[in-house]
């Protein structure tokens, strides 16, 4: 089996030091790195976003995000919040990076890379904290019952509120799409139904 979260822990160990690097040897990759958290704002709400979630229990609710939200709790380098910021914003850009390498590499021998568009997000993850009314409060999707499933399905997914969608011009949707379409060759939409109704 794997050790999925003692992987975890030794990459992000290894991250936060890369990370850490980038203030303290100021290089060019360092200024690449800036240039890139400029033109992405949503990548440092997002780092915010998860160092304050890192500091509450799981029990906690997801919280409506304040834009004026700090990423840190006091001065200084090592300071936990702080530190736990630029790992997650560290991390989104290497990840932005190596998606768009392979997404390269994947069009020049075919039609390039395909990927799923999830039906749902997590009830206490960033987009529902960042985007609250975009989504419907109180309920969840999931499926009828059938003959595998006699008691139905709850996925636990909280499912976009249609007329809040349709006031915002579906900008979420449009921008999740066009976000998955810039790297994407294919899109594999989980499913497709759930454009058009949920249960």
């Amino acid at each position: 089996l794997i050790d999925y979260a003692g992987a975890l822990a030794a990459k992000r160990e290894v991250l936060a030091v890369l990370a850490g690097s980038l203030e303290s040897h100021p290089n060019r990759r360092s200024q690449d790195f800036h240039d890139w958290v400029r033109g992405h704002p949503l990548a440092d709400a997002y780092a915010s976003f998860r160092a304050t979630r890192e500091r509450q229990p799981p029990s906690v609710p997801c919280p409506t995000l304040d834009p004026t939200m700090a990423p840190d709790d006091g001065p200084g380098r090592h300071n936990p919040a702080r530190t736990a910021h630029r790992y997650h914003l560290y991390a989104q850009w290497v990840a932005d990076q190596q998606v768009k390498e392979v997404a390269a590499r994947a069009r020049g021998v075919g039609d390039g890379l395909y990927l799923d568009f999830p039906l749902g997000v997590h009830p206490g993850g960033f987009d529902v904290a960042h985007y609250p009314a975009v989504f419907a409060r109180g309920v969840t999707t999931g499926a009828p019952p059938d003959e595998l499933f006699t008691s139905g399905q709850n996925w636990g997914t909280p499912p976009p509120h249609p007329e809040a969608a349709r006031r915002d011009g579906y900008r979420y949707l449009r921008a999740s799409l066009a976000r998955h379409l810039s790297v994407a060759g294919c899109l594999r939409i989980d499913h497709i139904m759930g454009i058009h109704r949920l249960y």
